[in-house]
C-alpha cells in the first residue's frame, strides 16, 4: 500500500473518531516504517507493535533498511512491542529473552513480550519485561499442527484491551487467554495452516 494512501486513512480516520489505541503489524516498506512513525509522533494513545520479519513460512518480509528504522523510528514511540525469540533476537543482535528485552527497553521502548511460539519445548512460555527486567510469565500448553494468525491475534487483543482502559499486564493476561481460545477451535479452510476462531469470551 503507497505512503499516499495510508496517509490519507490515517487522516480520514482521525478526523472522523477518537484513537484509544494502535497496533501496528507487518510494515513491508522501510518508507512505511518513517511515515507512521511521523503519524505517530505527537500521539497520546497506546501503541502495540508486532514486528512481523518474517512470514509463517519462513519467507523474509524486511530488508535492512526497514530493521534500521524499526529500530530507530518504531520501537523507541512504543509501549509494547510483542517478538517472538528470533525477532527479538534479530532486531537486537542478542540471543538471550533476557538481553533481547533489555536492549529493546533500553532503546526506548516501555514493554516487551517476548512469545515462546517459534521455540521447542510442550509449553509456550511468553515473558513479559519493563525497566525493571521481566514481570510476568505464563506457560500455555502446545498445540499440535500450525497455526495461522496467532501472532497478530495477541498484539491486536491486547491493544483493544488498553483502548478499553485494561492496565497493561492485565491486557497482556487477558489477551493471551482470548488467544488461546482462539486457537483451540481453529480448523483449515483448505490444505495451509489452521486458522484461529477469534469468538469474544471474556
Amino acid at each position: 500500500v503507497s505512503t499516499d494512501l495510508l496517509r490519507q486513512q490515517y487522516e480520514t480516520l482521525t478526523a472522523d473518531i477518537r484513537i484509544d489505541s494502535c497496533k501496528i503489524g507487518l510494515i513491508g516498506f522501510a518508507e512505511t516504517a518513517e511515515l507512521l512513525a511521523e503519524l505517530l509522533n505527537d500521539t497520546t494513545f497506546p501503541l502495540v507493535f508486532d514486528p512481523v520479519l518474517a512470514a509463517g513460512g519462513g519467507s523474509d518480509l524486511a530488508g535492512e533498511r526497514l530493521e534500521d528504522n524499526i529500530r530507530r523510528l518504531l520501537v523507541p514511540m512504543t509501549m509494547l512491542i510483542t517478538p517472538n525469540l528470533p525477532e527479538a533476537q534479530r532486531l537486537t543482535n542478542r540471543q538471550s529473552h533476557d538481553d533481547c528485552a533489555a536492549e529493546l527497553i533500553q532503546n526506548g521502548c516501555a514493554n516487551v513480550l517476548i512469545t515462546g511460539g517459534h521455540e521447542d519445548g510442550d509449553m509456550v512460555i511468553n515473558r513479559l519485561y519493563d525497566q525493571q527486567g521481566q514481570v510476568g510469565e505464563w506457560h500455555w500448553p502446545r498445540l499440535p499442527g500450525g497455526y495461522h494468525g496467532t501472532g497478530c491475534t495477541l498484539p491486536s487483543a491486547v491493544a483493544a484491551l488498553l483502548a478499553k482502559g485494561v492496565e497493561l499486564q492485565p491486557a497482556v493476561e487477558q489477551a493471551q487467554r482470548f488467544t488461546q481460545q482462539a486457537l483451540l477451535p481453529a480448523a483449515t479452510l483448505g490444505r495451509g495452516q489452521l486458522i484461529l476462531r477469534r469468538i469474544n469470551r471474556y
